[in-house]
């Protein structure tokens, strides 16, 4: 039972989060001079072009075109929110949390960039911190799966079971196609003895994901403790 907990970072919705807040982030730069629209202009147009690299499996092009984004203009927030993800695909922690923080700046509404910021702190250990990000998140988004299950990691960790509990059940519903707040409910149940309702949080992650291996041990573990 002693196998690390999965965390979401999701840097599956690289692409996703780029064109939904492309339209909600008009830069600064748009009603004044030509040039500083055109620099907004060749800005948006690498940010584009990270998108193609990503797409293309090449995430050190993706990185590269991420910065002269961002360099060329620092309010444009996707650019910093997907080179941290693109970072953090990497192993490059500090960078991507670098980036997160320079989105959150370029715009202090952005949850999904507080939430993969507390993800990473979370990595790190620095339980404090993370709560403090993902709080923000879902203040800023009270839907925000991701950050509701990572709360709950980090809720779980400070020996909060209950907390961790009401943490894993808001991010099933509001993520019911990740199985691991189902699985991470599963384990908080454990911990509290109620190993019935761990079962069902089992049975729920694998019905979400058959190959989720580590659903199947737990479960297996619970029945032979009955």
């Amino acid at each position: 039972m002693g196998k690390q907990p999965k965390r979401l970072v999701w840097t599956t919705l690289l692409t996703l989060v780029t064109l939904v807040n492309l339209g909600r982030f008009p830069s600064p730069l748009t009603a004044q001079t030509p040039v500083q629209t055109l620099v907004q202009k060749q800005a948006i147009a690498q940010l584009d072009r990270g998108l193609q690299w990503v797409q293309a499996g090449q995430i050190p092009s993706a990185i590269e075109a991420f910065q002269q984004a961002a360099q060329l203009d620092p309010q444009l927030a996707p650019a910093h929110y997907n080179l941290g993800l693109a970072l953090r695909q990497t192993g490059e922690i500090q960078g991507a949390a670098d980036a997160f923080v320079r989105a959150t700046q370029a715009d202090p509404n952005f949850a999904l960039a507080y939430a993969n910021l507390g993800a990473l702190l979370l990595e790190t250990n620095n339980l404090t911190q993370a709560q403090a990000y993902l709080q923000q998140a879902i203040e800023l988004d009270d839907e925000l799966g991701l950050a509701y299950y990572n709360l709950g990691l980090v809720q779980a960790q400070q020996g909060d079971t209950d907390a961790a509990i009401d943490s894993y059940k808001l991010a099933m519903r509001y993520s019911p196609n990740a199985p691991e707040p189902a699985y991470h409910l599963g384990r908080a149940y454990v911990q509290a003895g109620d190993f019935r309702r761990a079962r069902s949080a089992f049975r729920q992650a694998i019905e979400i994901d058959p190959s989720y291996a580590e659903a199947y041990y737990q479960l297996g573990a619970t029945l032979l403790s009955q």
